[in-house]
């Protein structure tokens, strides 16, 4: 419920807006619009000051009949870690995530998850 709550206020605060500046961790408090990345740093960002254990994952998600680069959140409910999509209003998030790289939600765990996402574009066209 804690979670559900979080995600709620992040999307109550953020507008999808893919051509807003990009998001970093320490603005990600800030944000009133962006793309997936702002929604999955904000929503951790919250999570993290209330305790609950969480991390940024850097995939694709389906859609269509496609793949898209995607950022979302994992958290630790006490049981089990979830899949947590605040940028499509998901807790738990469904089976339309393949995640490439898991890190902090800071610079470091976003260039790790970067690098995940051109490696497997570099892949794609070869």
């Amino acid at each position: 419920a804690e979670i559900r709550t979080l995600v709620d206020d992040v999307r109550a605060r953020v507008t999808p807006d893919l051509a807003a500046p990009a998001a970093s961790p320490r603005d990600a408090d800030l944000a009133t619009a962006g793309d997936c990345t702002t929604f999955a740093l904000a929503y951790a960002a919250l999570a993290t000051r209330r305790g609950i254990p969480t991390r940024v994952v850097a995939g694709l998600r389906a859609g269509g009949d496609r793949l898209v680069r995607h950022r979302w959140a994992v958290s630790w409910t006490g049981r089990a870690w979830i899949a947590v999509d605040a940028a499509f209003d998901a807790a738990p998030a469904g089976g339309d995530l393949v995640g490439l790289a898991v890190g902090d939600a800071d610079d470091a765990g976003l260039v790790a998850g970067d690098a995940a996402l051109a490696h497997v574009r570099a892949a794609r066209w070869n």
